[in-house]
């Protein structure tokens, strides 16, 4: 073969891969649109790359496969067969299931022993919004003395205990009383208990001869002496205004108490005991403050039909529990007859 033959046959050689080059461009041309844009062109992905057994693109495999899970390792699941929900279980316990706030019952009774004594307590939930506290007089009003089974009877309380102190002569109650809101006696001596819907209450010490404000309060009631304040033991009848030395004596006991968990505690002791024992138990108990109302023969504790301690002597007023809103509502206007003190004491000094 001739240099000129050679030159031909490379020249021929080098057009065809030219031509080739220019097919391939051809056709990667055919897939560009005339609007400028791409389309995307799915591309075959290898086997066993989507679903098992079902060889697809790598699209159908990414949107298949389920994403990863992360769980602690403390928690285990467990099912629940009748509603198929899935409930975790940590540290080999299930959460508890709280029951709901309907079926709660807001005034309980039960029967203790705290700082060595047997006691009758009545707790009431200050966090349900129906539950109500109020103070009932005697029928016939301030300045007058009714039976306990007389008052229970016409005001039909959840709960009751005794009220304040009163004074054997007159009747007439020692510390100030407010109902609905509307004063209904004045009184200078003693710790006041204020109450305001839903679920408010207050226990203020005050010193002998000083006022308390209850106009922002529906319900309160002056009664003491102190027993427990914070947490702690704190007993000054002489500073409260009781200057009756029997206020120390052993007797039967009337308490009311306020708990951290923000529970209503009314305690009733059948047994004599002091002012400093009384506290104790009250403490024993949780409770955070309380205070003496009315004691001795006037001691009383009653809950949904039964009087657990009963008193010995007609009463002029008792702290009286509603469980529900709407009770109290239909009793509010049998709880103090519309009379004034005045009035009262002059027909009780005609009797």
């Amino acid at each position: 073969m001739t240099y000129r033959h050679y030159r031909r046959a490379r020249r021929l050689r080098m057009g065809g891969a030219a031509l080739v080059s220019l097919v391939v461009l051809g056709v990667a041309c055919a897939f560009v649109s005339p609007g400028g844009g791409t389309r995307v062109i799915r591309r075959a992905a290898p086997p066993n790359t989507g679903p098992k057994g079902h060889p697809g693109t790598q699209e159908t495999a990414a949107r298949v496969a389920p994403p990863p899970v992360r769980r602690s390792p403390h928690a285990a699941h467990t099912g629940d067969r009748r509603t198929g929900r899935v409930r975790t279980r940590l540290n080999g316990r299930l959460p508890a299931r709280r029951p709901p706030r309907s079926r709660e019952v807001a005034v309980v009774y039960y029967a203790a022993i705290a700082g060595g004594l047997p006691l009758h307590v009545v707790q009431a939930d200050l966090n349900n919004p129906d539950l109500r506290l109020a103070v009932a007089t005697a029928g016939g009003g301030i300045g007058y003395r009714d039976s306990w089974g007389r008052i229970i009877a016409r005001t039909r309380p959840t709960a009751a205990i005794t009220g304040t102190y009163f004074d054997p002569a007159s009747a007439l109650p020692v510390g100030s009383i407010v109902v609905q809101g509307k004063p209904v006696h004045g009184g200078a001596v003693g710790t006041a208990l204020a109450f305001r819907a839903p679920g408010r209450v207050r226990m203020k010490t005050l010193r002998a001869g000083e006022r308390f404000d209850g106009s922002h309060y529906d319900t309160v009631l002056r009664a003491g002496p102190r027993l427990v304040a914070g947490g702690r033991i704190v007993l000054s009848p002489r500073r409260e205004g009781f200057r009756d030395p029997g206020i120390w004596a052993r007797k039967r006991r009337a308490l009311v108490g306020i708990t951290r968990h923000h529970k209503l505690l009314l305690l009733g002791v059948r047994r004599p005991i002091t002012l400093r024992e009384a506290a104790r138990a009250a403490l024993a108990l949780g409770a955070r403050d309380a205070m003496c109302l009315d004691g001795g023969n006037s001691a009383g504790l009653y809950y949904r039909g039964k009087t657990h301690l009963a008193p010995r002597r007609p009463l002029t007023n008792l702290l009286v529990i509603y469980d529900r809103a709407s009770t109290y509502k239909r009793v509010a206007q049998r709880l103090t007859p519309n009379r004034s003190p005045k009035m009262a004491t002059k027909e009780n000094e005609r009797t």
